[in-house]
């Protein structure tokens, strides 16, 4: 230390005015700075997988750094994976039941696989070595030669030469050709028409049209008749011939005739006086007409019945119809007996009222049908002819050579007879898979040839427009799969000179793909990544099901270093041109760094601080939090992470800070993940910490195995109905609780018995209305003026989704940007573009139950835009406390005072002079804060008093200040009475 000589030294300081100092609300990210190593960027190389153990530095790593375990995996790039081998024998023999490969004598790129299928192909499967894939077109194919000098000996050179596959040689068969047939209109009925109809088939009427099938509708139109066809042939209007007679007209051009019905069949009820005649005469009850009908049929049933002297009704039924032109009107005649007067008492026809007859040998009723007169203009018949001709049969021949089965559709587009070149058919021919296409083709001959070599013979008979045929085909099945062609021709000493001189090779069937190498393969630490590879690293691919065996390729290992730079200080950001400063991408992946730049985005210039989390353990996170403890350079705290140590950590933080002690007051903003899910049953539920197992019965029940004390270890009693049971086992599988009694679940799925124990959960989803109590109960172990819980708890940027923690800190950003009086309260929060987790996800009233109980939601407006509900603290008690603005404006005003003050410290002594100069400081700060900022903020005071200012009666060197200040508020409502 420098020398001081003995002696006085008497100082003189003059006094200075005191000033005014504004403090800055600045926001403060805090998180982890990561640093990737990844295939694309920071590339950490180890080099040739070796088949060894072999110890690694991380390459590329930052001294001071600390390593991300969970983060590190090693990569083998451009690896080869052998999936099968074959092994080379001593005496290969064409006829050998043994399994191996040769070359094909004759060529020099064709290897035989002897009694094994490379691929599989229709009936002929795959050999199981290869597992549940193919050879494939470009796998890499590795060969060695039988070392046939070293006598008896099995053991192959080294390898001696390498290509890909680069096409089968299959073993083709024949014997699956087939082929079906089916064509319409197998029989031609001639045109009918439907029975019971006011119109029917006229005697002579016959289909004569030139098409297989057709549709005729027929329309009433006044005195006349329209005749439309499906197939747009025939179009004809005419006249009835006359509606008085049943003469037969015309339908249409093509033979079909047609005549109106005279008579439905009719019901006549006859009541006779006396029952007596007709219980004893039943057949004389009759009905005839006055022009007997010779197509008539007349039945008649006896019906006693007790009207006393009228005790006696006839029932007689007249079904048919009438040829005679003359029976327009059609009246019933009844006898009964010889004199009507006396046994007939009354008639009645369908639709008419009982008739009394008159003193006559024949009674005339009044009744009559008339059809003609019930034809009304509208009426419509539809009726479905079919051409009265015999096809043209079809029979096929030829070799189908197409590569896939197909069905051939031939279809008559113009009529004529096969064979005759002056009037042949032209057909249409089209495959369903469209890969054969016939158009206008001339029937001239029988026979017709297709692309792929189907035969279509038809017979010498007509064909008409609609007639279609179908014809099933099958491509020629191949064989099994013994073959592979080589991309490279084979070096001699490879090649098989004779059948009987095979050269039998040892084959390794590999592809090339870039894997990574499980981690049961490897251990590591944070200086080193041993590879414990003995005796050869295998990847399980699901392409084979199946592990396939590393034979080489480059060691990639991948890890994230947390960066300790900037590590235990406040780091100062003031433009995101300055974020290079930050270690790391600029990414969602890199916590701080991305926090920093969503912090300035919103911060309207103002800079933004960030410090470093050098490890994932709280202690980590406790060190970088502390790096502000006093530091008023720093307000708001925004950590980035949603773990709940993490954020009540930060709130220890603040509030150690926000007192009158240490005077740097600061807030914070967090953001809490709300699960999908609770666990009611699990290892972490569990009396003993350990996993739950079961087992299952087979008949939907699931049995708790796991034991403490003889008790099983869990508490099933928060178990519903409802809930899920998930099976820990590969791929996790859930089933649906119905019911628990005692240690037995019920489940909803049969599962198959297993008396193995498996390990379980069972997890009870959330509903929306759990979601938000679970959120407010949340904000309720919160509660503090200093803290606003935000929310939602992920947002997304176009296609990247990140948690909450980067929307805390753009709000940060924003509160530092304002006016310290200037409320959050539906300000616009840019750079996100996916807020689903609080709509649709939530309603507005549960968004707003969320806001009642101290949540800072922010949700989309009715124009769209991103918007904060309301600016809150998860104080709920108090307006001075829910209001995020009035602790801001109340903090920075206790700041500047603070630090204003802080020059009257020691160097002024308390008497009235100075007692007057701090007042006037006071008075001077409050009156600056009284002034308006603008005209809808207002000052940052509304009205100030200061009550006292005095030297402590007991500590003579404490002065007292006491004032009394009005802050402002936000505008949240407008109540607005309109009265009349």
């Amino acid at each position: 230390m420098p020398y001081t000589a003995p002696g006085v030294r008497v100082y003189q300081q003059l006094s200075t005015n005191p000033t005014n100092t504004e403090a800055v609300l600045r926001s403060w990210i805090v998180g982890t700075a990561i640093i990737k190593h990844t295939l694309d960027s920071n590339r950490a190389v180890l080099g040739e997988y070796e088949n060894n153990v072999r110890t690694y530095n991380y390459p590329s790593f930052t001294a001071g750094n600390v390593l991300d375990k969970d983060s590190v995996s090693v990569v083998a790039e451009n690896a080869t994976l052998r999936y099968a081998e074959i092994p080379a024998i001593a005496s290969p023999t064409e006829d050998s039941s043994e399994q191996f490969v040769y070359n094909v004598p004759g060529t020099a790129n064709v290897l035989f696989f002897n009694n094994i299928n490379v691929a599989t192909n229709g009936s002929h499967t795959r050999d199981a070595m290869f597992g549940t894939r193919d050879v494939q077109i470009g796998d890499t194919v590795r060969l060695q030669a039988y070392a046939a000098n070293i006598a008896g000996a099995t053991e192959c050179s080294d390898v001696a030469f390498e290509t890909t596959v680069a096409d089968y040689v299959v073993t083709m068969t024949d014997d699956n050709i087939g082929y079906g047939i089916r064509t319409t209109n197998a029989n031609n009925p001639t045109a009918t028409f439907p029975s019971g109809s006011a119109i029917s088939a006229a005697a002579g009427s016959t289909y004569t049209g030139n098409f297989a099938e057709d549709v005729y509708t027929v329309i009433v139109q006044d005195s006349q008749y329209k005749v439309i066809s499906a197939s747009g042939q025939d179009s004809y209007p005419s006249e009835f011939t006359s509606l008085a007679t049943e003469t037969a007209f015309q339908v249409g051009t093509c033979g079909i005739k047609a005549q109106l019905s005279t008579l439905d069949d009719a019901e006549y009820i006859i009541m006779i006086k006396s029952s007596a005649f007709a219980a004893a005469n039943p057949e004389r009850v009759m009905a005839d007409l006055y022009d007997a009908a010779t197509n008539l049929t007349i039945t008649g049933t006896y019906n006693p019945m007790d009207y006393g002297e009228l005790s006696a009704i006839c029932t007689i039924r007249v079904t048919g119809k009438t040829n005679t032109a003359a029976c327009k009107n059609i009246e019933l005649a009844v006898t009964v007996g010889t004199n009507p007067a006396t046994y007939v008492q009354a008639v009645r026809g369908e639709g008419t009222d009982w008739v009394f007859p008159i003193t006559s040998n024949n009674f005339q009723g009044a009744f009559s049908n008339d059809d003609y007169d019930n034809i009304a203009i509208g009426d419509t018949w539809a009726y479905r002819l079919t051409g009265a001709y015999t096809p043209a049969s079809l029979t096929t021949s030829g070799t189908y050579s197409g590569e896939v089965d197909d069905t051939y559709i031939i279809r008559c587009e113009q009529g004529g007879t096969v064979g005759d070149p002056s009037d042949a058919p032209v057909v249409s021919i089209i495959s369903a898979m469209g890969e054969d296409y016939m158009e206008n083709v001339s029937l001239a001959s029988t026979s017709i040839t297709t692309k792929y070599g189907l035969v279509l013979t038809f017979s010498e008979n007509e064909m008409l427009p609609g007639q279609a045929y179908m014809v099933q085909v099958e491509a020629s099945k191949n064989g099994a799969v013994h073959g592979l062609l080589l991309k490279d021709s084979l070096p001699q000493t490879l090649r098989s000179a004779a059948s009987d001189a095979l050269v039998s090779l040892n084959v390794e069937l590999c592809v090339a793909q870039t894997v990574t190498v499980p981690d049961t393969f490897y251990t590591l630490n944070n200086e080193e990544l041993t590879i414990t590879t003995a005796p050869g690293v295998t990847v399980y691919n699901e392409a084979f099901g199946k592990s396939l065996t590393l034979l080489n390729g480059n060691l990639v290992v991948l890890y994230d270093e947390l960066s300790a730079q900037g590590s235990g200080a406040i780091n100062i950001v003031s433009s995101t041109d300055d974020l290079a400063t930050i270690p790391g991408e600029l990414s969602p992946d890199n916590p701080v760094k991305y926090g920093v730049y969503k912090a300035l985005t919103m911060s309207n210039g103002a800079d933004v601080a960030w410090t470093p989390v050098v490890g994932e353990s709280l202690t980590a996170w406790t060190e970088a939090l502390s790096a502000a403890k006093g530091d008023t350079n720093v307000y708001m705290v925004v950590p980035m992470s949603q773990d709940i140590d993490v954020l009540s950590a930060a709130i220890q933080a603040v509030d150690a800070d926000s007192n009158e002690e240490e005077c740097a007051w600061k807030r914070c903003f967090l953001s809490v993940a709300c699960p999908d899910y609770v666990e009611r049953v699990g290892q972490t539920t569990s009396t003993d910490g350990k996993p739950v197992m079961a087992t299952f019965s087979g008949d939907g029940t699931v049995n708790i195995t796991s034991r403490v004390d003889g008790k099983i270890n869990v508490d099933l009693s928060s178990v519903q109905p409802g809930d899920s049971l998930v099976v820990f086992a590969g791929s996790d599988k859930a089933y649906t609780v119905t019911s628990v009694r005692g240690d037995v679940i019920s489940i909803q799925e049969t599962v198959a018995e297993n008396a193995t124990p498996q390990r379980i959960a069972i997890r009870h989803t959330l509903t929306k209305d759990e979601a938000v109590k679970y959120i407010t109960d949340v904000a309720g172990t919160m509660r503090n003026r200093r803290v606003s819980l935000v929310w939602p708890d992920q947002v997304s940027e176009g296609t990247v989704t990140m948690p909450g923690t980067m929307l805390c800190a753009a709000i940060a950003g924003l509160a530092s940007g304002v006016e310290p009086h200037q409320s959050l309260t539906n300000s616009v929060i840019t750079g996100f573009d996916g807020f689903t987790r609080s709509s649709p996800m939530f309603s507005e009233s549960q968004l707003k139950q969320l806001a009642a109980n101290g949540v800072l939601v922010v949700r989309r407006n009715r124009d769209g835009s991103p918007v904060v509900l309301h600016g809150l603290t998860t104080e709920v008690d108090d307006l001075n406390y829910t209001e995020e603005m009035v602790t801001r404006n109340l903090d920075q005003i206790s700041l500047e005072l603070s630090s204003g003050l802080k020059q009257f410290i020691g160097v002024y002594n308390i008497n009235a002079n100075t007692i007057a100069l701090v007042k006037n400081y006071v008075h001077d700060y409050c009156e600056k804060c009284i002034v308006a900022t603008s005209a809808s903020l207002g000052g940052r005071l509304n009205d100030y008093t200061i009550v006292s200012i005095d030297q402590d009666i007991l500590l003579k060197d404490q002065l007292t200040i006491v004032l009394a200040v009005s802050v402002p508020y936000a505008m949240n409502v407008i109540n607005l009475y309109i009265q009349v």
